[in-house]
């Protein structure tokens, strides 16, 4: 007789569900948004606790190109429909 398996044997460390989650925000912002992978890295990096400095030194870039492509990330999930634009 074939014994039931019970749902906790799928339990997944929480740490691993965060990766899933970010991994999928990635992809989700790539495939809806048009975001390059920089852009979408760029967005989630509080998710990560990266800095503007932090990303600007494993993309070998200035800080100044972090915050453009922060910009540019921002205005496409804006154009996609994503996010609301914020009045100012």
């Amino acid at each position: 007789m074939k014994s039931v398996r019970q749902l906790t044997d799928f339990v997944v460390p929480v740490s691993d569900l965060k990766m899933m989650d970010y991994a999928f925000l990635v992809w989700y912002m790539e495939e809806n948004a048009g975001l390059t992978y920089k852009e979408a890295r760029v967005i989630l990096r509080d998710f990560r606790g990266e800095s503007v400095s932090d990303l600007a030194e494993l993309f070998e870039s200035t800080t100044q190109a972090i915050h453009n492509f922060d910009r540019r990330g921002m205005k496409k999930l804006i154009d996609a429909g994503i996010l609301l634009p914020q009045e100012t």
